[in-house]
Protein backbone atom coordinates (compact mmCIF):
# COMPACT_ATOMS: atom_id res chain seq x y z
CA UNK A 1 0.00 0.00 0.00
CA UNK A 2 1.09 3.60 -0.51
CA UNK A 3 2.97 5.70 2.05
CA UNK A 4 0.46 8.55 1.81
CA UNK A 5 -2.23 8.03 4.53
CA UNK A 6 -4.90 9.68 2.36
CA UNK A 7 -4.00 7.41 -0.54
CA UNK A 8 -4.21 4.39 1.77
CA UNK A 9 -7.64 5.46 3.03
CA UNK A 10 -8.88 6.08 -0.51
CA UNK A 11 -7.64 2.66 -1.63
CA UNK A 12 -9.46 0.99 1.27
CA UNK A 13 -12.64 2.91 0.54
CA UNK A 14 -12.50 1.99 -3.15
CA UNK A 15 -12.05 -1.67 -2.20
CA UNK A 16 -15.08 -1.61 0.12
CA UNK A 17 -17.16 0.06 -2.59
CA UNK A 18 -16.00 -2.55 -5.12
CA UNK A 19 -16.95 -5.38 -2.77
CA UNK A 20 -20.46 -4.05 -2.15
CA UNK A 21 -21.09 -3.41 -5.86
CA UNK A 22 -21.18 -7.14 -6.55
CA UNK A 23 -24.55 -8.74 -7.24
CA UNK A 24 -23.73 -12.45 -7.32
CA UNK A 25 -21.95 -14.92 -5.07
CA UNK A 26 -19.24 -15.67 -7.64
CA UNK A 27 -18.40 -12.06 -8.36
CA UNK A 28 -18.37 -11.33 -4.62
CA UNK A 29 -15.88 -14.17 -4.04
CA UNK A 30 -13.64 -13.00 -6.89
CA UNK A 31 -13.67 -9.44 -5.60
CA UNK A 32 -12.78 -10.58 -2.07
CA UNK A 33 -9.68 -12.58 -2.97
CA UNK A 34 -8.47 -10.05 -5.53
CA UNK A 35 -8.79 -7.37 -2.84
CA UNK A 36 -6.81 -9.50 -0.38
CA UNK A 37 -3.95 -9.96 -2.85
CA UNK A 38 -3.89 -6.28 -3.76
CA UNK A 39 -4.13 -4.72 -0.30
CA UNK A 40 -2.19 -7.17 1.88
CA UNK A 41 0.54 -8.33 -0.49
CA UNK A 42 -0.49 -11.95 0.06
CA UNK A 43 1.31 -14.62 -1.96
CA UNK A 44 -1.79 -16.77 -2.35
CA UNK A 45 -5.44 -16.50 -1.36
CA UNK A 46 -7.81 -19.47 -1.54
CA UNK A 47 -11.50 -19.44 -0.68
CA UNK A 48 -13.07 -22.82 0.11
CA UNK A 49 -16.73 -23.79 0.43
CA UNK A 50 -17.62 -26.43 3.02
CA UNK A 51 -20.02 -29.17 1.99
CA UNK A 52 -23.16 -29.39 4.15
CA UNK A 53 -22.80 -33.17 4.53
CA UNK A 54 -22.20 -33.77 8.24
CA UNK A 55 -20.79 -37.29 7.72
CA UNK A 56 -18.26 -36.58 4.95
CA UNK A 57 -17.21 -32.93 5.05
CA UNK A 58 -15.33 -31.72 1.99
CA UNK A 59 -13.71 -28.36 1.28
CA UNK A 60 -14.10 -27.37 -2.38
CA UNK A 61 -12.03 -24.55 -3.83
CA UNK A 62 -14.33 -21.72 -4.92
CA UNK A 63 -11.85 -19.01 -5.89
CA UNK A 64 -8.07 -18.69 -6.00
CA UNK A 65 -5.66 -15.81 -6.64
CA UNK A 66 -1.91 -15.43 -6.39
CA UNK A 67 0.66 -12.65 -6.52
CA UNK A 68 2.53 -11.99 -9.73
CA UNK A 69 5.40 -14.40 -10.21
CA UNK A 70 3.81 -17.07 -7.99
CA UNK A 71 2.74 -20.38 -9.48
CA UNK A 72 -0.74 -21.81 -8.88
CA UNK A 73 0.90 -24.47 -6.71
CA UNK A 74 -1.94 -26.96 -6.91
CA UNK A 75 0.08 -29.79 -5.42
CA UNK A 76 0.32 -31.74 -2.21
CA UNK A 77 3.28 -29.76 -0.89
CA UNK A 78 1.42 -26.43 -0.96
CA UNK A 79 -1.71 -27.72 0.75
CA UNK A 80 -3.86 -25.62 -1.62
CA UNK A 81 -5.82 -28.26 -3.52
CA UNK A 82 -9.02 -28.13 -5.60
CA UNK A 83 -10.68 -30.41 -3.06
CA UNK A 84 -9.82 -31.34 0.52
CA UNK A 85 -11.52 -34.14 2.47
CA UNK A 86 -11.62 -32.78 6.00
CA UNK A 87 -10.76 -36.04 7.76
CA UNK A 88 -7.59 -36.26 5.64
CA UNK A 89 -6.77 -32.54 5.79
CA UNK A 90 -3.78 -30.96 7.49
CA UNK A 91 -4.25 -30.24 11.19
CA UNK A 92 -4.55 -26.47 10.65
CA UNK A 93 -7.58 -26.86 8.39
CA UNK A 94 -9.31 -29.15 10.87
CA UNK A 95 -8.59 -26.90 13.87
CA UNK A 96 -9.88 -23.84 12.03
CA UNK A 97 -13.23 -25.45 11.27
CA UNK A 98 -13.66 -27.47 14.46
CA UNK A 99 -12.92 -24.50 16.74
CA UNK A 100 -14.35 -21.76 14.50
CA UNK A 101 -11.12 -19.87 15.06
CA UNK A 102 -8.26 -18.29 13.12
CA UNK A 103 -5.24 -20.61 12.83
CA UNK A 104 -1.65 -19.68 11.96
CA UNK A 105 0.45 -22.29 10.14
CA UNK A 106 4.19 -21.64 9.53
CA UNK A 107 5.22 -22.80 6.05
CA UNK A 108 8.20 -25.06 5.43
CA UNK A 109 11.56 -23.66 4.43
CA UNK A 110 10.92 -20.11 5.71
CA UNK A 111 8.29 -19.60 3.01
CA UNK A 112 6.12 -17.44 5.23
CA UNK A 113 2.93 -18.07 7.15
CA UNK A 114 -0.50 -19.37 6.17
CA UNK A 115 -3.44 -17.89 8.07
CA UNK A 116 -6.70 -19.86 8.00
CA UNK A 117 -9.90 -17.92 8.64
CA UNK A 118 -13.30 -19.62 9.15
CA UNK A 119 -16.09 -18.20 6.98
CA UNK A 120 -19.28 -17.78 8.98
CA UNK A 121 -22.69 -17.86 7.29
CA UNK A 122 -26.31 -17.75 8.42
CA UNK A 123 -27.11 -18.78 12.00
CA UNK A 124 -23.35 -18.61 12.79
CA UNK A 125 -22.68 -21.78 10.81
CA UNK A 126 -19.30 -22.29 9.19
CA UNK A 127 -19.75 -22.28 5.42
CA UNK A 128 -16.13 -22.30 4.32
CA UNK A 129 -12.56 -21.32 4.92
CA UNK A 130 -10.23 -18.58 3.69
CA UNK A 131 -6.54 -19.48 3.40
CA UNK A 132 -4.07 -16.60 2.99
CA UNK A 133 -0.31 -17.09 2.50
CA UNK A 134 2.00 -14.25 3.55
CA UNK A 135 5.73 -14.11 3.05
CA UNK A 136 5.88 -11.57 5.89
CA UNK A 137 2.83 -11.35 8.14
CA UNK A 138 2.13 -7.97 9.75
CA UNK A 139 -0.48 -7.15 12.38
CA UNK A 140 -2.07 -4.54 10.10
CA UNK A 141 -2.50 -7.03 7.23
CA UNK A 142 -3.96 -9.58 9.62
CA UNK A 143 -6.52 -7.03 10.89
CA UNK A 144 -7.27 -5.87 7.35
CA UNK A 145 -7.98 -9.40 6.15
CA UNK A 146 -10.25 -10.05 9.13
CA UNK A 147 -12.14 -6.80 8.52
CA UNK A 148 -12.73 -7.50 4.82
CA UNK A 149 -13.81 -11.04 5.63
CA UNK A 150 -16.47 -9.67 8.00
CA UNK A 151 -17.68 -7.26 5.29
CA UNK A 152 -17.82 -10.19 2.87
CA UNK A 153 -19.79 -12.33 5.32
CA UNK A 154 -22.31 -9.55 6.05
CA UNK A 155 -22.82 -8.76 2.38
CA UNK A 156 -23.04 -12.46 1.52
CA UNK A 157 -25.91 -12.77 4.01
CA UNK A 158 -27.73 -9.85 2.33
CA UNK A 159 -27.23 -11.39 -1.12
CA UNK A 160 -28.53 -14.75 0.06
CA UNK A 161 -31.60 -13.15 1.63
CA UNK A 162 -32.41 -11.19 -1.53
CA UNK A 163 -31.93 -14.22 -3.79
CA UNK A 164 -34.33 -16.53 -1.99
CA UNK A 165 -38.05 -16.76 -1.37
CA UNK A 166 -38.69 -16.18 2.34
CA UNK A 167 -41.43 -18.80 2.55
CA UNK A 168 -39.77 -21.73 0.76
CA UNK A 169 -36.09 -20.81 0.92
CA UNK A 170 -35.81 -21.55 -2.81
CA UNK A 171 -34.01 -19.27 -5.26
CA UNK A 172 -36.44 -16.64 -6.56
CA UNK A 173 -37.37 -15.57 -10.11
CA UNK A 174 -34.98 -12.62 -10.13
CA UNK A 175 -32.04 -14.90 -9.30
CA UNK A 176 -33.09 -17.31 -12.05
CA UNK A 177 -33.23 -14.47 -14.58
CA UNK A 178 -29.79 -13.19 -13.51
CA UNK A 179 -28.16 -16.61 -13.63
CA UNK A 180 -29.66 -17.66 -16.95
CA UNK A 181 -28.54 -14.33 -18.45
CA UNK A 182 -24.99 -14.89 -17.18
CA UNK A 183 -24.89 -18.42 -18.62
CA UNK A 184 -26.19 -17.30 -22.00
CA UNK A 185 -23.79 -14.36 -22.15
CA UNK A 186 -20.86 -16.64 -21.27
CA UNK A 187 -21.85 -19.05 -24.04
CA UNK A 188 -22.09 -16.23 -26.58
CA UNK A 189 -18.78 -14.73 -25.50
CA UNK A 190 -16.70 -17.88 -25.17
CA UNK A 191 -18.44 -20.17 -27.65
CA UNK A 192 -16.72 -23.02 -25.87
CA UNK A 193 -16.99 -25.31 -22.88
CA UNK A 194 -17.71 -23.38 -19.68
CA UNK A 195 -14.69 -22.56 -17.50
CA UNK A 196 -16.33 -23.96 -14.38
CA UNK A 197 -16.44 -27.42 -15.94
CA UNK A 198 -20.23 -27.67 -15.85
CA UNK A 199 -22.64 -28.07 -18.73
CA UNK A 200 -25.94 -26.23 -18.49
CA UNK A 201 -29.37 -27.43 -19.59
CA UNK A 202 -32.81 -25.90 -19.32
CA UNK A 203 -36.10 -27.79 -19.21
CA UNK A 204 -39.56 -26.24 -19.45
CA UNK A 205 -42.44 -28.12 -17.82
CA UNK A 206 -46.12 -27.41 -18.32
CA UNK A 207 -47.98 -28.61 -15.20
CA UNK A 208 -51.74 -28.67 -15.32
CA UNK A 209 -53.73 -27.42 -12.31
CA UNK A 210 -50.59 -26.25 -10.52
CA UNK A 211 -52.65 -23.73 -8.54
CA UNK A 212 -54.00 -26.58 -6.45
CA UNK A 213 -50.42 -27.42 -5.40
CA UNK A 214 -48.98 -23.94 -5.02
Amino acid sequence: MADNPFSDAQSLLDSVIGLTEQRSQRSLESCLIDTMCELTGALRVALYALSPDADDKVLTLSKYAHAKGQSRDFDASSGILPEIILQDAAQGFRLCLENSDVVSVPQRGDKGTRILYPVIGAENRITGLLAVDYLILTASNHRLTGAFLRIYQNYQALLNENQRDRLTGLLNRRTFDDQISQIMEAQRTNNAAPKDGFSHFMAILDIDHFKSIN
